[in-house]
């Protein structure tokens, strides 16, 4: 064998092992955020107008294991009252330190007249309202995407 095929043998190893070990490291974290617990901690109006309806939802990922876990975006669709609202995304990665908790705040915007006058009653009324996230968390890696539907409920106390 020639000294320039053992190097290029030597680099393809190489490369081989560096893919599989970062391969080996996502799926740690697909793992690890699998494990993870989801819970809405908190939805605010934020304004409420004939023009828009704009909402802040406050997400929590609690990481209970022993290792770091990767949400790098997400897409939910937001229920009110059983009533789908609409979709929104968060694109910004956050990253799960073992035995943490971390905060994502979602922005929701949606048009009073998509969601119907039956939506500001509820919004505009005192008492408990029900609502609930139904999403799907992404961790991104050497091996493809990974998906980690989650769904959580609670109620808001007017």
């Amino acid at each position: 064998m020639t000294c320039r095929l053992q190097r290029i043998l030597g680099c393809v190893s190489l490369v081989a092992l560096t893919l599989l070990s970062a391969s080996c490291a996502d799926l740690q974290r697909r793992q690890n955020l699998q494990r993870c617990r989801f819970s809405l901690q908190n939805v605010q109006v934020v304004r409420a107008s004939l023009l828009a309806i704009e909402l802040k939802l406050q997400l929590q990922v609690e990481n209970p294991g022993d290792g770091e876990a990767q949400l790098d975006r997400l897409d939910f669709a937001l229920f009110l009252e059983d009533r789908r609202l609409g979709d929104g995304k968060n694109q910004t990665p956050t990253t799960i330190p073992p035995g943490e908790t971390r905060t994502i705040e979602l922005d929701f915007r949606g048009s009073p007249a998509q969601l119907g006058l039956e939506l500001l009653s509820i919004l505009g009324r005192s008492g408990e309202i029900r609502y609930r996230v139904e999403g799907v968390a992404y961790m991104d890696g050497a091996l493809g995407t990974f998906p980690l539907p989650f769904t959580v409920e609670n109620a808001l106390r007017r």
